[in-house]
């Protein structure tokens, strides 16, 4: 823990002086400081009796003055302390001295996976991936719990050295105790790069915010940049709510772009399409890499060398030849006829798959036509178009699920899975919303509220990802007699 940034939570906004190097602070003799962020600072320590070296947080007089946030700090420390598992950073004290809060935990020497990643610009997918199975694993922990880290970003995993075992660190310190995510002094207290769109909105949090954020911490390891790079942190928090899921393949293209998928459901704007369970993200991360490699059309191993025995008669030469070369030439184009025989055979079989996914999500399309005409129109009650358009979510997942297990033999048709996968991503957002939105209506016709602008939004995402989807897709239907689609008809 020896970078300062490893410490980071959030914006800076006092550098009032702490403990001085060589004072004793609630049993703990300060060596140094290790830097110092938004939730106060952190110091190499050494305990007194136990002569042991520890990471002292001491939090910043801001938010210790706040009674309720002093309450949360130590309800969440001792469940945090509680937690046993090898990938949280274990705490040994948290407590208070003259009403200034500590956290003492493990001191780890090594750097944190920010600096990591701005030593070395971006991480190696096997890296990558034993982050995604260490941290998701103290994650699920902590949810089982009943704990959310809420600030999951590079800053806040160290990776101890020598080795690469992962821990993450600063559990329950990121949020403010206001039901709002921009505390009484204006600034952000999460980490905007990573923050999913429910703790923007200041809206009540479970573990699949956490999973946002890691997703969001998986793609800055691969690309070597944050997902929404913008100009303002403004514009950032306006992506995380609005944009679409970024593409790793835009900026790695020799990854595998299932990838692109798993980075898409990870980051969904809806709680509710994410993955259920970090361990999930992690297994998914994982096969999406297993993947790799698999493309039906790599190059077929060369012919066999056909060696000829000396002729006997000299006569006989020029017909023999004429019979191997022949031969030679005939096993050539077997080769090449089953080797493009078997392509184009997974290929239809590919594409025969997704038609049949698409003729389930035109069934659930009609349905979801039908709830929400009757819906607005009265013709049904609000809670019951509601109700339907839970089924219809329901469906949606169904396919998103179908769509995950297909086998694309090709770049061409992981492009066209990927483009399919953020397609049904957003659609099940919008179906969640218009579903929210009649729950949440106390008169039919239903007015007009959050949800369904929201729904509106998600909806038009939907639109524009079906247009990129069906203007891959259609051609390799044509190819193989298949139908073709329109994005209404998804």
């Amino acid at each position: 823990m020896n970078d300062g940034s490893a410490i980071e939570c959030g914006r800076v906004v006092t550098d009032r002086a702490g403990p001085g190097v060589g004072e004793t602070f609630g049993g703990y003799t300060i060596e140094s400081l290790l830097g110092r962020g938004g939730m106060g600072a952190v110091y190499l320590a050494v305990h007194a009796r136990l002569e042991r070296k520890v990471a002292l947080k001491v939090i910043s007089p801001e938010l210790a003055d706040d009674p309720d946030f002093r309450a949360r700090f130590l309800r969440e420390s001792q469940l945090a302390a509680s937690l046993d598992h090898p990938n949280v950073i274990p705490i040994y004290d948290a407590d208070e001295v003259d009403g200034v809060l500590f956290l003492a935990m493990r001191y780890v020497a090594g750097p944190s996976l920010k600096g990591l990643i701005r030593q070395r610009g971006r991480l190696a997918p096997a890296e990558t991936l034993r982050i995604a199975q260490q941290i998701g694993g103290a994650l699920d922990a902590a949810h089982r719990a009943g704990l959310v880290h809420r600030d999951v970003k590079p800053a806040n995993v160290l990776v101890a050295e020598p080795g690469d075992h992962a821990y993450l660190c600063d559990f329950g310190l990121a949020k403010h105790a206001s039901s709002q995510g921009v505390t009484r002094t204006g600034f952000f207290l999460g980490t905007l790069d990573y923050c999913a769109p429910e703790q923007i909105q200041g809206l009540p949090l479970d573990g699949r915010a956490d999973i946002y954020s890691l997703g969001a911490v998986l793609f800055n390891c691969l690309s070597g940049q944050p997902p929404y790079v913008r100009e303002t942190e403004l514009a950032v928090l306006n992506a995380h709510l609005n944009d679409s899921p970024p593409a790793l393949s835009s900026t790695r293209p020799e990854l595998p772009r299932a990838l692109d998928g798993v980075i898409a459901t990870a980051m969904a704007k809806h709680p509710e399409v994410r993955y259920s369970t970090a361990g999930e993200l992690a297994e998914a991360f994982d096969a999406a890499l297993s993947g790799a490699g698999t493309d039906a059309t790599r190059v077929a191993p060369p012919a066999p060398t056909v060696r000829l025995a000396e002729p006997q008669r000299p006569r006989l030469l020029v017909p023999a030849l004429v019979l191997v070369v022949a031969l030679a030439v005939a096993v050539a184009v077997a080769i090449v006829v089953t080797r493009d025989s078997g392509g184009s055979t997974q290929l239809r079989s590919f594409a025969a798959g997704i038609e049949d996914v698409l003729k389930q999500s035109a069934a659930g399309r009609r349905t979801i036509g039908d709830a929400l005409a009757a819906g607005f129109d009265c013709r049904i009650k609000p809670g019951v178009a509601g109700a339907r358009m839970q089924k219809v979510v329901e469906n949606r997942r169904t396919v998103l699920t179908r769509i995950s297990r297909l086998s694309a033999p090709t770049r061409e048709a992981e492009r066209t899975v990927k483009l399919l996968q953020r397609a049904m991503n957003e659609s099940i957002e919008a179906d969640i919303h218009y579903r929210d939105g009649f729950r949440s209506a106390a008169t039919c016709p239903p007015t007009a509220n959050q949800h369904f602008a929201d729904a509106r939004k998600a909806d038009s995402r939907a639109t524009k990802a079906k247009n990129a989807f069906v203007a891959v897709f259609n051609p390799l239907a044509g190819r193989f007699g298949l139908t073709t689609w329109s994005a209404a008809e998804i």
